[in-house]
């Protein structure tokens, strides 16, 4: 449809003009520019006018106004073709995009929120969308937000605060809820927000540990610091003030492998969690025994292997090799995506070897897929 260009045009100012709304800025005229591409053929232009008349401003319709001008062609001789487009009204704007419901809508929930904290006018003049976004929210997010406004919840767990919300609303709306406290109440914040920042970490809220399985591969290592428990979990506070007297520590990104790690002397495994890693950045045994650290052979394996190096440069891969990927060929699969990385800083020679080839293939080579004799021998080796 030839006159969308013109219509494309309103619809894209619409999200300034919701911004002008909360700003109460007055609607100005649109002047509308379209292409200078005239019709090809008789047809065309008869359907191009028609289309433009369709939305001509009449006393009983909305629309835009049209200034016309002669135009005259060899093919078609003397024509008239519009030369300007103009949206006179905020009326007719809304009636041209079809949001003059929408926009009622819209004037009735920000007149709510304004009424409610004036302060929220100019947050929502950088957040107009959120305004009919969140408008089934709000109801639920005022009180939230006076809460954590009136109240001093640093040292809580979210969820000991009487809050007239459930959990799930606030895991869905955390970002929001502190985009506006930052707003209304800075000084309730007890650091500067990041994207890493969270609703709890930024007023001062306690949190859930994470926590981390481990397992002694040596029983004499359990009975003497953990009664016997083989297997358990602790807390990643717990884990960096430890003192175990042991001289080897797995850390693996597969929980299955955590298992299959024989019986060792002096040792025992950390199930790393994937993107839990980073957290075991200052755990104080770690500095001084044999780490040895076993991940998938695919981008994040490598990255988080490297990331792990620059915290520990002591430590050394398990089945992350160039032999492993050549022996297990069939067992690579292909991802759709190419690698981002190229290449990743701080691996061996040996490493960096195995990752290129798989960055080559767009592979990886899961640590399921790695051959139990093959990594049992690896073992005996070691």
């Amino acid at each position: 449809m030839k006159d969308l260009p013109y219509l494309q045009q309103l619809e894209k100012r619409y999200p300034a003009y919701l911004k002008d709304i909360v700003a109460e800025r007055p609607f100005q005229p649109i002047l509308l520019r379209g292409g200078k591409d005239y019709p090809e053929n008789t047809v065309e232009l008869h359907r191009m006018i028609a289309l433009f008349q369709l939305h001509l401003k009449k006393d009983y319709q909305p629309g835009w106004e049209i200034t016309w001008k002669d135009w005259t062609s060899k093919k078609f001789g003397l024509q008239r073709w519009p030369e300007k487009v103009t949206v006179v009204s905020e009326v007719d704007f809304l009636h041209l995009i079809k949001k003059t419901h929408e926009v009622s809508m819209f004037r009735s929930v920000l007149q709510k929120l304004v009424g409610w904290r004036p302060g929220m006018r100019s947050w929502l003049e950088g957040n107009s969308a959120k305004v009919l976004e969140l408008q089934h929210a709000w109801d639920e997010l005022m009180p939230v937000v006076d809460h954590l406004l009136k109240h001093d919840v640093r040292g809580h767990y979210i969820r000991s605060i009487p809050l007239p919300v459930h959990t799930k609303f606030l895991q869905v709306h955390a970002r929001n809820i502190l985009s506006i406290i930052r707003h209304l109440g800075p000084e309730r914040l007890l650091l500067e927000i990041d994207s890493s920042a969270t609703l709890e970490s930024a007023l001062g809220m306690r949190t859930k540990s994470e926590l981390f399985t481990i397992r002694w591969l040596d029983t004499d290592l359990a009975d003497r610091y953990t009664q016997g428990l083989q297997v358990l979990g602790l807390p990643v506070d717990v884990l960096r003030a430890v003192e175990w007297d042991c001289s080897e520590c797995w850390i693996v990104e597969n929980e299955t492998n955590l298992y299959l790690l024989p019986e060792r002397k002096q040792a025992c495994a950390v199930f790393g969690r994937g993107k839990a890693l980073e957290l075991l950045r200052d755990v104080g045994i770690f500095r001084n025994i044999r780490l040895l650290y076993w991940g998938d052979l695919d981008e994040e394996g490598f990255a988080m292997l490297a990331r792990m190096r620059s915290h520990y440069p002591h430590v050394r891969s398990f089945c992350m090799d160039e032999d492993t990927l050549r022996l297990h060929q069939n067992e690579i699969q292909q991802q759709n995506k190419a690698y981002k990385l190229k290449p990743v800083q701080g691996l061996t020679d040996d490493e960096a070897t195995a990752f290129d080839l798989l960055r080559q293939r767009k592979g990886r080579l899961e640590q399921e897929r790695i051959r139990m004799d093959y990594v049992h021998d690896q073992l005996n080796k070691m």
